[in-house]
C-alpha cells in the first residue's frame, strides 16, 4: 500500500475506521492495540493508517481483511464534490418511459383495494393475492402458476422480503397467524387508518 493524500478528516467515516481498528485489535495487533475510546477522530485515523502501513512494511498486507483494506482506501479516496454527486444522480434517474418503482402508498384500505382490483404488473398481481391471503408457499405457488417464467416471488424468502418492503415502505398491515414459515398471511389494512 502506498500512502497518498488523506481526505479531509470531517469526511472520514469514523464508524468504518472504528470497526476496522477493532478487527485489527482482536487479530493482527494483539501486542500493541490501538485505543478507540476517548480518542479524537484525527488521532484514531492516523493511528489506524500508521498500523496498516506498518503491517504492510512487515509483509502482512495479504493478511489484512476486506474491512481493513476498505477503511484504509476510504481514508485515501477523495470525497465526491456536490456537483459531481448531482451529475451522478441525474445519470441514474430513469429516462423516457423507464418504469419508476412505486410504493403503492394509499391513505385508506378501500383505496388500496381499488388499485389492486386491476393489477397492471406482476408485482401488483402478487399484492392482489395478499388480499385473498394464504401461506407463503400457497402464495408462491399461485403466483408461479400464472407466471411460469417469473424470476421474482418464486421462493418464500423473496416473498417475505416483499411483505417486509410493503410493511415498511407502503405502510401496509398484514394479519399473520400460525407457525413461522408456514403462517397464514393476509393484507388487512394500511397504517394510520
Amino acid at each position: 500500500m502506498t500512502e497518498a493524500t488523506m481526505r479531509p478528516i470531517d469526511t472520514v467515516d469514523i464508524n468504518l475506521v472504528k470497526q476496522a481498528v477493532k478487527e485489527l485489535n482482536s487479530g493482527m495487533m494483539k501486542d500493541t492495540k490501538i485505543k478507540v475510546v476517548a480518542v479524537k477522530k484525527e488521532v484514531l485515523v492516523q493511528a489506524f493508517v500508521d498500523a496498516v502501513i506498518k503491517l504492510d512494511a512487515d509483509g502482512k498486507e495479504g493478511e489484512l481483511s476486506d474491512l481493513v483494506i476498505g477503511a484504509y482506501n476510504h481514508i485515501f479516496t477523495e470525497p465526491v464534490p456536490e456537483e459531481e454527486k448531482k451529475k451522478k444522480e441525474e445519470k441514474e434517474k430513469p429516462k423516457g418511459n423507464a418504469p419508476v418503482r412505486q410504493t403503492l402508498r394509499c391513505a385508506t384500505f378501500s383505496e388500496l383495494e381499488a388499485k389492486l382490483a386491476e393489477p397492471k404488473t406482476p408485482t401488483n398481481e402478487m399484492d392482489a393475492l395478499f388480499l385473498k391471503g394464504g401461506t407463503l408457499q400457497e402464495l408462491v405457488d399461485k403466483f408461479k402458476a400464472s407466471h411460469v417464467d417469473a424470476k421474482m416471488f418464486v421462493t418464500k424468502s423473496q416473498l417475505r422480503g416483499h411483505i417486509d418492503y410493503r410493511k415498511n415502505k407502503s405502510f401496509w398491515v398484514f394479519k399473520e397467524e400460525g407457525e413461522k414459515g408456514n403462517e397464514f398471511i393476509q393484507l388487512i389494512g394500511v397504517k394510520g387508518e
